[in-house]
């Protein structure tokens, strides 16, 4: 008869078990962050690094509007008090970005001091700037950011119907323009996307999803140092017979 002092006592798995199948689950993750990373590091398209507007020349003396006057219109539309205005590109022309507290902003134009909104018919037009010849094939605004999309929201999609894919995302706040080919938008998969556990926010939670599971993977990637580095030490210091 087998007592119970001479059955074998169970016992929690060792250091170097632990340390072995989460050296193993981290090594998975260092290779995709690094591999991701790489792939960031690839230059973007000619059409992503293009900037606003034509490659005419600005008409600086149309610019007869001042900062302050800017300001004053921003304001009257309802705006509250200004806090900082920006004299920036749009299209062929020049306008200012009155900035108000919230994070709210107003464009007015710097020719005719009047407010623009930017609209879908406007926002189509920021798009194909630079693609004068392409055919628009679809038009939604949208709320949530895409793949390969860091700009402000809400925004309008431009789908454009040429060899390249080519899609525009115009703010509506700014009529900031960000233009990417297909290419663009399968390296932020592969790259940013992976690299950052961006998939994870579309999961219930969202964003505290994702950035919970960067916390909790980095506990676990300091787990496997350190208990590396235990291992790693002499015997004599660890206590060990």
């Amino acid at each position: 008869m087998t007592t119970a002092e001479s059955r074998p006592r169970r016992t929690l798995p060792s250091i170097r078990w632990w340390h072995k199948w989460i050296g193993i689950a981290v090594g998975v993750l260092l290779f995709s962050w690094t591999a991701s990373g790489i792939v960031m590091m690839i230059p973007q398209s000619s059409v992503a690094r293009s900037g606003p507007g034509t490659d005419a020349a600005i008409d600086w003396l149309a610019v007869t509007v001042s900062p302050a006057r800017a300001a004053e219109v921003a304001s009257a539309a309802g705006g509250g008090t200004a806090r900082k205005v920006d004299l920036q590109r749009l299209r062929d022309g020049m306008v200012y970005l009155v900035r108000f507290d919230g994070g709210r902003t107003v464009l007015v134009d710097a020719s005719a001091g009047v407010i623009i909104r930017i609209t879908a018919d406007r926002a189509t037009a920021i798009a194909t700037d630079r693609l004068p010849e392409a055919v628009v094939r679809r038009v939604d605004r949208i709320d949530r950011a895409p793949a390969g999309y860091w700009g402000r929201l809400p925004a309008f999609r431009v789908e454009l119907d040429d060899p390249r894919r080519t899609v525009a995302y115009v703010a509506e706040a700014t009529g900031e323009v960000s233009r990417t080919v297909w290419r663009d938008r399968v390296q932020a998969q592969l790259g940013h996307s992976v690299h950052v556990f961006t998939p994870l926010k579309y999961l219930p939670g969202r964003d505290l999803t994702r950035v919970g599971t960067l916390v909790v993977t980095s506990l676990i990637a300091l787990v496997s140092i350190l208990t590396g580095y235990w291992l790693a030490l002499p015997k004599r210091w660890r206590g060990a017979p």
